[in-house]
């Protein structure tokens, strides 16, 4: 990827959060900049964070993709009145709870093999289509995607998204590992 300026904007309580223009296409093309962006957990953000998202990114849509247990457990934070469109599209389809967590990090000696347990669940599919829908919108951008960390379900969506659009995998593993 060739970059004139840096894709990640640093925030006082935002963490990995980067934009994820900037990229070329195999057709010549290039993902736009200041459109989507990829991000962790959004709750602690500051006020000060909160302007940068309204006024240097001009953030219109937020998706969650934590659980149901997560957000319940846990809340939105300062996104709750915020005005941002906001939607929850777990890609934990089990809906999170504790006794699925236990049950699944079990099973898992490695991050490759909780990808796979997320990605064989019988409504993963339909989730991934939901979250591309609703970054599809020209009307929702611009539009950041975050889960706990910003790294395994952002990380899935992200490798998605940039693929879907034509980008190089050698470039999706790279931003990937930036994480």
């Amino acid at each position: 990827m060739t970059e004139e300026l840096s894709r990640e904007i640093i925030f006082e309580s935002i963490h990995n959060i980067r934009d994820l223009g900037g990229f070329g296409t195999g057709d010549g093309h290039t993902v736009a900049r200041g459109r989507l962006f990829r991000s962790g957990d959004l709750r602690q953000m500051t006020p000060d964070d909160l302007n940068k998202l309204r006024e240097r990114i001009r953030l219109n849509s937020v998706i969650d993709l934590r659980s149901d247990f997560e957000i319940e457990r846990q809340g939105i934070g300062r996104l709750a009145g915020a005005g941002f469109n906001y939607r929850n599209v777990s890609f934990i389809a089990d809906g999170g709870n504790r006794a699925a967590n236990e049950q699944r990090y079990r099973e898992c000696t490695s991050m490759g093999e909780f990808y796979l347990q997320l990605v064989r669940q019988k409504q993963f599919g339909g989730r991934i289509v939901e979250a591309l829908d609703i970054i599809s919108r020209r009307e929702n951008h611009p539009l950041i995607f975050h889960c706990a960390v910003g790294k395994d379900r952002t990380g899935i969506l992200a490798a998605i998204l940039l693929s879907v659009l034509g980008v190089a995998d050698k470039d999706i593993i790279d931003d990937y590992c930036l994480s």
